[in-house]
Formats: structure tokens, C-alpha cells, sequence
């Protein structure tokens, strides 16, 4: 923990870097704020997420709203709206949960680290992320879906293993990302039931068997979706199946090449996410690694099996709940580089905090086609 002394010696020690996060995020935030105020919606499938969240107000129980799309947000918006929101709301609460989010990591992130820098660096990098930004913006389901992601990751790691169910079971009615952190927990939770099993794991995916307690709030909670979905259309399955079949299409219509198909998601787009606290990240991922990362390490296999079969788009919201924890790495990175040469510090960490500005502003202006 850091008291207002340990706060007060890290300013004075290191570069006033308290007053600098909580700068650079207020300043942020009122981009994002003046953003909204000047450009339009970025992501068109926001636009069809209100749509659905005002007929649900009317029809809630009309499951073929939600087409292709899990139910979670749906409802989160119609409640907004029942209270009185406005469409354009919706982008103001994503401004404000975007600034939350890097709140949310300098807490994960000064609950499992010995250096007091790491907290402070993850909530910068966070603040200024490309992704994170622009889905400030916008009135999609990301910004609310990684906030529970990494409020679950946290929770794992305290060990509130019920907490952490019941966000991951959140999390799991909002994307379907977190399925995949679903099965990588009860797989691993699983494992451990097997004592021959379990100690032919590596020593890094030794895992608690409390991760099953982990997993099945959203395992109940997927069954339960799949079955109310069995009920209503007379199909097993048949809304993924509907998915699958839009995605494919629509990746065979955006293919630029094996090539860039190849390289494109996995590679090319994270460094435009990202920049320089990509390899950095990976560089303090041994260092950064906890239990809690199975929930990210979920979503990333998710995604990259999605990927290669087709099943996802490849678009750069994929990498927001993975935002936070690249930033937590890059942060453990630069810390570790900067105990061996103490002049790193400063200047890497400048470099990196520029180099996520410039990748925003380029990302929004690329997005908008300004």
C-alpha cells in the first residue's frame, strides 16, 4: 500500500510522476469529453447496440433483438435508457469508465507489485493507450468489458475467487472473448484434480483449484444463455452458428492477401495498438505474471483461434481488455531495465507515453478518415 508520505517521496524522488498520471489522464479525459463533442461515432455497430437497447425497452424479453450479439449490454444500455439517457450518453459514461479503467489498474497493479513505480506507470500508459481512447469515444461494449476483465483479474489474485466468478460471469454475457477465459480457468481449475496431470503442467500454469470456483458462475451463465436461446429459436447453438457465418464472409471480403491476412492481426495491428510498449510488454511479462493473468491469457487464446478460423474480424477493439495488461508489462519492463541503468527510467518511459499519444491521434484520424 502507498501512504501519502511513500506517494509524496516517489514525486519528489522520481520526476513529480504522481502529479504526471493524474495530469495526463484528467487531460485525457477532457480530450475524450471535446471529442465526443466534435466527432462522430466511430463504430457503427454502436449505433445498432442502441438500436436493440431502446426495442428491448419495449420487448425485453424478444431474444431475436440481439442477433448476433450476447445479451449483456443490450440490457446494460435499456436500463440507461429507462433512467433517461440520451444515445449520446452512452459515449460520455465510455469517456468516464476509460478514465476508471486506468484507475481500476494502478489498484490491481499496486496490490501485486514490490515497486511503487508500476502502479503509476500502468495508470499513464493506460491513460494514453491508442485503443483505450478511442473506444472513449465510441459507444461500444469494450470500455464496460474491460473494466470487468481486469477488475477480475485483480479479484483472482486477492484470491475473492466468488467475486471474481461473478465478474467474469458479467464479462461473459457482455463479448464472447471472456469465453475463452472461461474455458482456460476451468481447464487449468480442472487440472489441478488430477494430481498426475497437474504436476506434468508447467511450474507457471500451476493453478489453485479455487479456479474452478472461478469458473462456474460464467459457466452456468453461458448454459443458461444457450439454453433460454435452445427455447426461443428451436436451435442449439444457432446464434453462433449465425456468427460464424457472418464473420467468414466478411473476412473473405476484406482480405487483403495471405500475407498481410497472416502477419495483419497477430503482429502488424498490436504494434500499431501499442508502439513501443508492445516489446516492452512482452520483454516484463515473466516479471508481471500472476495467477490473475489467465483471464487476459484466455481472452488472447480466444482470439487468436478465432483468428485463424475465421470467426472473428480482426479489428482493433479486439485489444482493448488487453490494453490494461500490456501497459501493467511495459510498466515491469521499464522498472526492471531502469535497475540496472536508473537513467532508462526517465527516458523510456517518456518515449513510451509519446509514443502512445502520436499512435492515438493517428488511430482517431485514421478510424474517422479525418
Amino acid at each position: 500500500m502507498l501512504c501519502g508520505g511513500s506517494v509524496k517521496r516517489i514525486g519528489q524522488r522520481y520526476f513529480n510522476l504522481p502529479t504526471a498520471v493524474v495530469l495526463v489522464n484528467g487531460l485525457a479525459w477532457c480530450a475524450r469529453i471535446r471529442a465526443i463533442q466534435f466527432l462522430p461515432e466511430p463504430d457503427t455497430d454502436a449505433l445498432a447496440h442502441i438500436t436493440i437497447a431502446k426495442k428491448l425497452l419495449v420487448h425485453p424479453l424478444q431474444l431475436n433483438l440481439h442477433w448476433v450479439w450476447l445479451p449483456g449490454y443490450h440490457y446494460y444500455l435499456s436500463g440507461l435508457f429507462g433512467f433517461g439517457a440520451e444515445p449520446e450518453t452512452i459515449r460520455y459514461i465510455n469517456a468516464t469508465l476509460a478514465a476508471a479503467l486506468s484507475l481500476v489498474l494502478f489498484g490491481y497493479a499496486r496490490s501485486r507489485t514490490g515497486h511503487p513505480l508500476v502502479p503509476w506507470l500502468s495508470a499513464l500508459f493506460c491513460g494514453v493507450a491508442p485503443i483505450v481512447n478511442l473506444l472513449g469515444i465510441s459507444g461500444q461494449q469494450e470500455t464496460l468489458f474491460s473494466l470487468l476483465v481486469v477488475a477480475c483479474a485483480w479479484a483472482v489474485d486477492a484470491r475473492r475467487f466468488v467475486t471474481a466468478g461473478l465478474l467474469l460471469a458479467l464479462a461473459a454475457m457482455v463479448r464472447y472473448e471472456a469465453w475463452g477465459a472461461v474455458g482456460l480457468i476451468a481447464g487449468l481449475g480442472a487440472a489441478q484434480c488430477w494430481p498426475a496431470l497437474a504436476q506434468r503442467l508447467p511450474s507457471f500454469a500451476r493453478a489453485p483449484k479455487a479456479l474452478l470456483v472461478v469458473a462456474t458462475p460464467p459457466l452456468l451463465a453461458i448454459a443458461g444463455w444457450q439454453l433460454v436461446q435452445r427455447i426461443s429459436s428451436g436451435k442449439w447453438f444457432g446464434q453462433l452458428r449465425e456468427l460464424y457465418r457472418f464473420t467468414s464472409s466478411q473476412r473473405d471480403v476484406l482480405s487483403h492477401g495471405a500475407w498481410m491476412d497472416l502477419l495483419w492481426f497477430p503482429l502488424l495491428l498490436p504494434l500499431f495498438l501499442f508502439g513501443i510498449a508492445l516489446p516492452l510488454a512482452v520483454f516484463g511479462l515473466g516479471r508481471a505474471f500472476r495467477t490473475g493473468f489467465w483471464v487476459p491469457g484466455g481472452i488472447a487464446a480466444f482470439l487468436a483461434l478465432s483468428y485463424t478460423s475465421k470467426g472473428s474480424l480482426a479489428t482493433g477493439r479486439y485489444f482493448d481488455s488487453l490494453a490494461p495488461f500490456v501497459c501493467l508489462c511495459a510498466a515491469e519492463a521499464i522498472v526492471r531495465i531502469s535497475e540496472r541503468r536508473p537513467s532508462a527510467l526517465s527516458w523510456l518511459s517518456g518515449t513510451t507515453t509519446a509514443c502512445l499519444v502520436v499512435l492515438t491521434v493517428c488511430l482517431i484520424r485514421w478510424t474517422l478518415h479525418l
